[in-house]
């Protein structure tokens, strides 16, 4: 029974998953893409962490996960088949999330999950739709990447399409993030124009000064205004534990999206993050 919770078992029943995604994709099934790139997304995702300990499988809700722990641990007294109860897809990606750093946009992901789950129940744009796509394939790399799997094993005939998928991706990446930097430095401008200087510098300075954030942010240079802004997304301890007089214990903070107060620029990805040139993990 263990062995279905496998990485082998779960990656290789991502390649099918994955491949009926693509086949949808191309008659235009989008509603199908969805089902089939959400399962695909999350037996990788499930791989990724069973490759680390099957018990990073196990849906925490109380001691009704106990059998399951017992049979994914290979351990006599578990759950029956077909009882055995794993994380959901979103929190599969969010677990996935702290252990393997991601190019792909985490809002998309969960649109996809939300979609696959059915409380989100179509995307808004054509656009969305594009930009959903190649969040998964973008993802399903990572994920491929960290499992040791030759990526073209994985999407075999229908490796040229996710290229493709990729190569498309990035260009609209860079093509957001340009109108994103261009749109904050007119905004930077007119503020300027409208305001006494010393008030625009007693903001910068205000933000300067924050030194308290939340475990999912940190403090990042906005690339237009060179104001402090935050970065938000997610910490990792390293190990083997590094401590400093200065810092203490060393973490690797990973961003996934980036905001301005001063010139309201809004970042929503590590892509867009590394297309404006920012640094999306560092200590």
């Amino acid at each position: 029974m263990a062995d279905a919770f496998t990485p082998d078992a779960f990656w290789d029943s991502a390649r099918e998953f994955a491949a009926a995604a693509l086949d949808a994709q191309a008659d235009g099934r989008f509603r199908r893409v969805a089902i089939e790139a959400g399962t695909a997304l999350e037996h990788l995702a499930k791989a990724c962490l069973a490759s680390r300990s099957p018990t990073l499988l196990i849906e925490l809700r109380g001691e009704g996960g106990f059998g399951s722990l017992l049979t994914l641990l290979g351990i006599a007294g578990g759950a029956g088949p077909g009882q055995v109860r794993t994380v959901s897809l979103r929190d599969a990606l969010e677990r996935v999330q702290k252990l393997v750093p991601s190019t792909a946009s985490m809002s998309d992901l969960l649109v996809l999950a939300g979609m696959r789950d059915g409380t989100v129940h179509a995307a808004l744009t054509d656009e969305v739709e594009e930009r959903i796509l190649a969040a998964f394939v973008q993802h399903c790399d990572v994920l491929l990447t960290d499992l040791g799997v030759d990526r073209a094993e994985f999407w075999g005939g229908r490796l040229s399409v996710v290229d493709a998928l990729l190569a498309e991706a990035s260009d609209r990446v860079a093509h957001r993030g340009a109108v994103k930097l261009a749109a904050a430095r007119a905004r930077l401008a007119a503020r300027v124009a409208g305001e006494d200087p010393r008030l625009l510098q007693l903001a910068r300075q205000l933000a300067d000064t924050r030194n308290e954030f939340e475990w999912d942010a940190a403090p990042a240079e906005c690339p237009v205004c060179e104001s402090l802004g935050v970065a938000t997304g997610t910490r990792k301890d390293v190990y083997p534990v590094v401590y400093t007089e200065t810092y203490g214990e060393r973490t690797i903070f990973r961003a996934q999206a980036f905001t301005c107060s001063i010139c309201r620029l809004c970042l929503d990805s590590p892509a867009e993050m590394e297309a404006a040139d920012m640094q999306t993990e560092y200590d």
